[in-house]
């Protein structure tokens, strides 16, 4: 990982309140993601709810993520730094669930480029057991998910703060009753839920 760009997260992280840090042992891990900047995503009322949301479920730490500032992007891709979140500075691919929460259709591009920067095969059908679960919420996932459903293991075309619960409780069931397939077990407690749309 890069040392500079370590020093500019924990750097906005210092100067932050309200994040929160759990330690992961026992829990579901998401990586609430944000496809574009920080100044961007942490303008979003939504995220913000989410995150809180999420982190105030006992079984569930949640961490947050964003796309490189245009500045940056030369040097992740010159250390072959992978996308990390701001509280723990772990890599998105060690994440339990990845969930992007997308606002703007300008902003699709970025999922990729983040899966992609991670090492995370892009479309669903090519993910394996060892991979994270791959989820959208927001605006654009319940206007429109179809541009992004063969990327997403599931979309959250309802509100998200309501079903973040739900989604955690099925992770979490999944794990302790079939670990050896936990992806695909993960995906058949979702298809049930009102509100969630498995592509």
């Amino acid at each position: 990982m890069s040392w500079k760009l370590k020093k500019k997260v924990q750097s906005l992280v210092a100067g932050e309140e309200g994040a929160v840090r759990k330690d992961w042992g026992g829990r579901v891990s998401v990586a609430l993601v944000y496809p574009n900047t920080y100044a961007v995503g942490m303008s979003n009322l939504g995220f913000q709810t989410v995150y809180e949301r999420l982190n105030a479920l006992p079984d569930a730490v949640c961490e947050r993520v964003f796309f490189p500032d245009p500045e940056d992007i030369d040097e992740f891709a010159r250390t072959g730094t992978e996308p990390f979140s701001l509280e723990s500075l772990r890599p998105l691919r060690e994440f339990d669930v990845i969930g992007f929460s997308v606002t703007y259709e300008g902003d699709y591009i970025n999922v990729l480029r983040l899966l992609g920067m991670a090492g995370i095969p892009l479309r669903s059908v090519d993910r394996g057991p060892g991979h994270p679960l791959v989820l959208m919420g927001g605006v654009c996932a319940f206007s429109n998910p179809e541009p992004m459903a063969p990327f997403m293991d599931a979309v959250a075309v309802g509100e998200g703060e309501e079903l973040v619960g739900e989604i955690v409780g099925a992770y979490a069931e999944a794990r302790a009753g079939s670990p050896g397939a936990l992806r695909q077990h993960v995906i058949e407690r979702l298809k049930p839920l009102q509100g969630m749309y498995v592509p």
